[in-house]
This record gives structure tokens, C-alpha cells and sequence, in this order.
């Protein structure tokens, strides 16, 4: 396999650059058979398609970009910046409306990503297949001996470790999150350790400062690969910020995987991971207080048979040897290999139903209930 990595970044909108930069380089390819062109994202998509390859597009939904423009808008108060999410948002829908109208297969990680897609876009349904993410046990595992890991750390004993990995842009409940743990019992001595940066770092640090817990909050950046699995390892939570449109959560199986239990709010895709594992683990609302309240529940529950059961779900469930499955599966009909279900059901038979994401790895067909 050959990666080429050609998208330049500059200060134009990459809305604007990544079509046109990917329609060139699309052009430049050898003239050969592609069985299938994957895209990630509608600029990506578009590019593609304009560069008539002549071969089936899959396109992956990870999220409403135009939702996450809105929601980005609302917190930038009347700056340049705001202006311009007004001429964006009628391109980024005019891209993705080309885009699913025009790709053989629309994949989604999440049956909450795919009643998005669903509900902006009704002719898709018959294209829509839900691939769920996965983990690599390997990679995420828990650690021989945590305490020695978390004197490594800087982790002082007795103290509960909660992780959040995140980039520190608005609207991502990052301020939702600082607010929760200024909210915990003192008895729980915890310290919440923030792995990412971003725009909002500056406006977060002051946060903390402002609500007296600077002891109490780490920013740790972004650390390497290996430095970010022993922080999983040596965590006693991780934490998922309250997020409107989280489309799936990686970070949240690499959690699991790591033996690390997760909490995390009752928006977007969050609870399909996390309910079937334990329910107390959900968050009853979007707010600080709620959050709080699931930490200290969380943080009381916690022990080696806890840790071990998060470890077996996230790898009986989603361990890649087995997730993979539903992407070979869903690029093949894609290519042509294998008959769409769409074409099935038209004959005569009848979409799957909408599946919890721990079920079989079998791509499932979107249908709403």
C-alpha cells in the first residue's frame, strides 16, 4: 500500500483548498483500475469524483460538518472569522449533498452518525452502512504494575487520575468538563489530566485559575503516541467532554481497551458505546453538575474486576481483527463485488435493522426504527 500524504495547509479555508488540491493531485495518478476510492470527508469526496477515476466512491460520515460550523459560529462572538462560517456553510452543504448523491456507499461508525445523514439527506438510506471504529488490544493495554506507572507520571498516591484526550476547541464540553471536577467531593483528591491543545487552551487555563483548582487540572499537551497509552494505562477514569455530535469516540474504546472505565454524556453516538457496558457510566445531562455527579458514581465502582471487564468489552467488541470485517465487507459492495442490499431489498427483501454497535461485525443497513 502506498500513502501519499499531498494536502498542503495554509490560511485559506480548507474548505475551499482541500477540493481543489485533491482534484489536482487525482489528475496527476497513474491510469490504472482503482476498485474503489475512499473519502473522509465532502471536500475529499468532491475532488475525486471531478477527477473522473472511473471507479465507485465509499464515502465515510464521521460527522455533520455543517452542524459542527454552526455550532463553532455560535461560540466566536462577531469576529471575521464568524463572517466567514456564513459563506462557508452553503458550500459545505452543497459538498456533501453532491457527494452522498453521488458515492455507491455512505459508511457511518455510529447508528447516531446515520440518523444525521439520514435526516439531511432522505434518498440516502438505501447507500447508508454502519461500520463501527475499532481498537488495537495490542497498542492499548493495561499496564503490569499502574502504581509504579503513575509515580512515572508525577501522580501523587491517593489521588483519583481522570483523562481527557481532546482537541481544546469550543464546543467540544471541554469548559462543561473543568466545571465537573471543581464540583467533586475534596475526598476524592482527584486531578484531571488534558491530553490535546488547540484554540482554546488559553481560554481554559483561565478557567482554571478563575475557579481556584490550577492543583487540581494538568495540561499535558500533546503527547507522544507511547507517553498518551501510559496515560490510558495509568488513569483511574477517562472522560469523554460533552461533545453535541460526537459521531463514534475512538478515544473512548482506546480508554476501554487500556482497562480504564469511561464517562461520558448522554449526546451523540457516546451512549451506544458505553450502555451496553454499564449505564452508570452515562451522565444523566450535558451539564456540570451532572458530570460531577457521574464521576463521583464512577470513581466509587471502580475496582480490578471493573477495569478487567472494560478491557474484555472493548476487545471482544471491537478489537480491529474483528471490526475490520464490516469495512472489507462494505468497500466490496462498494467495488461492485458483492450485490447491494439496496438492489436485494428492491427485490424483494427487506433492509437489516438498525443494530447496537456490539452486535455482529456484518455491516449493518441503516433503518431507523
Amino acid at each position: 500500500m502506498t500513502v501519499w500524504r499531498v494536502l498542503p495547509r495554509s490560511l485559506l479555508p480548507q474548505t475551499l483548498t482541500d477540493t481543489v488540491f485533491t482534484l489536482q493531485q487525482a489528475r496527476r495518478l497513474p491510469r490504472q483500475r482503482f476498485d474503489v476510492l475512499l473519502a473522509h470527508h465532502p471536500t475529499v469526496a468532491v475532488g475525486l469524483l471531478g477527477a473522473r477515476l472511473e471507479a465507485p466512491l465509499a464515502f465515510v460520515y464521521h460527522a455533520s460538518s455543517v452542524r459542527e460550523l454552526r455550532l463553532e459560529r455560535a461560540s466566536l462572538g462577531f469576529r471575521a472569522r464568524r463572517l466567514a462560517t456564513y459563506a462557508l456553510a452553503p458550500l459545505l452543504v452543497a459538498l456533501e449533498r453532491a457527494t452522498v448523491r453521488r458515492a455507491a456507499l455512505s459508511l457511518v461508525l455510529s447508528n447516531y452518525s446515520a440518523s444525521l445523514l439520514e435526516a439531511d439527506h432522505r434518498d440516502a438510506m438505501p447507500q447508508i452502512r454502519i461500520t463501527p471504529g475499532g481498537v488495537d488490544p495490542r497498542a492499548f493495554a493495561p499496564t503490569d504494575d499502574r502504581e509504579a506507572l503513575r509515580r512515572q507520571l508525577g501522580v501523587a498516591s491517593g489521588t483519583s487520575l481522570i483523562l481527557t484526550a481532546r482537541r481544546l476547541d469550543p464546543c467540544l464540553g471541554l469548559e462543561t468538563l473543568i466545571a465537573a471536577v471543581s464540583r467533586l467531593a475534596a475526598s476524592h483528591s482527584a486531578v484531571l489530566a488534558i491530553a490535546g491543545r488547540g484554540s482554546l487552551e488559553s481560554a481554559l487555563r483561565r478557567l482554571v485559575t478563575r475557579l481556584g483548582i490550577e492543583g487540581r487540572v494538568r495540561f499535558l499537551g500533546t503527547p507522544a503516541a507511547a507517553d498518551l497509552r501510559n496515560w490510558y494505562a495509568a488513569a483511574d477514569l477517562f472522560v469523554t467532554s460533552p461533545a453535541p455530535h460526537e459521531g463514534f469516540g475512538m478515544v473512548t474504546l482506546e480508554a476501554l481497551a487500556s482497562g480504564t472505565p469511561v464517562v461520558g454524556s448522554p449526546l451523540g453516538a457516546t451512549p451506544e458505546l458505553l450502555r451496553p457496558l454499564d449505564t452508570r457510566l452515562i451522565a444523566a445531562e450535558a451539564s456540570a453538575e451532572a458530570f460531577a455527579a457521574a464521576l463521583d458514581r464512577a470513581l466509587g465502582v471502580i475496582d480490578s474486576p471493573f477495569r478487567h471487564r472494560c478491557r474484555e468489552y472493548a476487545v471482544k467488541g471491537y478489537a480491529w481483527d474483528r471490526s475490520i470485517r464490516s469495512w472489507e465487507n462494505a468497500l466490496e459492495e462498494a467495488a461492485g463485488q458483492v450485490p447491494r442490499q439496496a438492489e436485494r431489498t428492491k427485490q424483494g427483501g427487506s433492509p437489516l435493522n438498525r443494530t447496537s454497535l456490539s452486535a455482529d461485525r456484518e455491516p449493518s443497513v441503516y433503518a431507523p426504527d
